[in-house]
């Protein structure tokens, strides 16, 4: 699968689309962070162990150490957080968009709308153990054929997430693309 071009990075966040699309690009960027660690291109020596963060007032300094072990499973947890982010983003960017869910509604884009709203709910009680807390009306399948991505909210709730349950990443980032092209088309 490719990507279509986005907005540049930078792009001001004025609108629900440069919002969910900055967020797109934060995921995108926590995939590279996680690859590059897993690699061995990040390591405790990219880090400086002493780093003084400057607030505006005294500043604080950070002392920290790092194995490599570390920096593999913080970088995964980047990504995670980066993908919390990215469908808090789009979950809004929709409704500011197109109004308020519609749960009876079965149609693709309404679909997806669940599915990222779903996803979002994984995040909001525990992001470090993100876990499907689909509320009754939704506990169907949801389906959005056109890219092939699916969530049996029946059978998840209760359970901790995965990205399989909807397709793995490759499903998620498909949803991700459809719905900044909804989004796009009524900008």
């Amino acid at each position: 699968m490719t990507l279509p071009p986005l907005p540049a990075i930078g792009d001001p966040i004025d609108s629900p689309f440069t919002s969910a699309v900055n967020a797109f690009n934060l995921l995108l960027f926590g995939f590279q962070l996680d690859e590059a660690a897993s690699a061995g291109r990040i390591t405790p020596a990219t880090f400086v162990e002493r780093l003084r963060v400057h607030t505006g007032g005294p500043g604080v300094e950070i002392n920290k150490r790092y194995t490599q072990e570390q920096v593999a499973i913080l970088a995964e947890q980047a990504r995670l957080a980066a993908l919390a982010v990215c469908v808090q983003a789009f979950d809004r960017a929709l409704d500011e968009t197109f109004g308020a869910k519609q749960p009876d509604d079965l149609g693709e884009l309404s679909s997806a709308r669940t599915i990222i709203f779903q996803v979002r709910n994984c995040f909001a009680h525990n992001p470090f153990a993100p876990t499907w807390q689909i509320h009754a009306r939704y506990r169907r399948l949801i389906t959005v054929p056109t890219v092939g991505v699916q969530l049996d909210g029946a059978a998840r709730d209760g359970q901790p997430f995965t990205p399989d349950h909807v397709g793995g990443w490759e499903g998620l980032l498909k949803l991700l693309v459809f719905c900044s092209k909804q989004i796009a088309e009524q900008s």
